[in-house]
């Protein structure tokens, strides 16, 4: 039993989504990873209060909070390009694949 091309368009489309999320984040599409970025330290910000006290978190969190959101920019960066090169992938062999089956 083999399943039909649902599962290979299904294949193209999640590529497509990963690498277009993946190149946006890369290359801060309209500011959104700057956005994200913020959003998620704002958002934080009430949980931070308790890792303050730990030594491990506490040397950190003194960091200043531009200092600290440059750092998570390039990782988040570093990330979107693992996610776009895989969304590349994914979408290469799912056009393969879905050329394979029609001719």
């Amino acid at each position: 039993m083999t399943a039909g091309p649902w599962r290979d368009l299904l294949l193209v489309v999640i590529g497509a989504i990963f690498g277009g999320v993946g190149l946006a984040v890369v290359f801060n599409f309209r500011g959104f990873t700057d956005w994200h970025i913020r959003k998620t330290f704002q958002l934080m910000r009430p949980v931070e209060a308790p890792f303050r006290r730990m030594p491990a978190w506490k040397q950190a969190l003194a960091k200043p909070l531009e200092e600290r959101i440059q750092r998570q920019l390039k990782l988040e960066r570093g990330i979107g390009a693992v996610f776009a090169v895989l969304g590349g992938f994914l979408l290469a062999v799912g056009v393969v694949v879905l050329l394979g089956r029609l001719f």
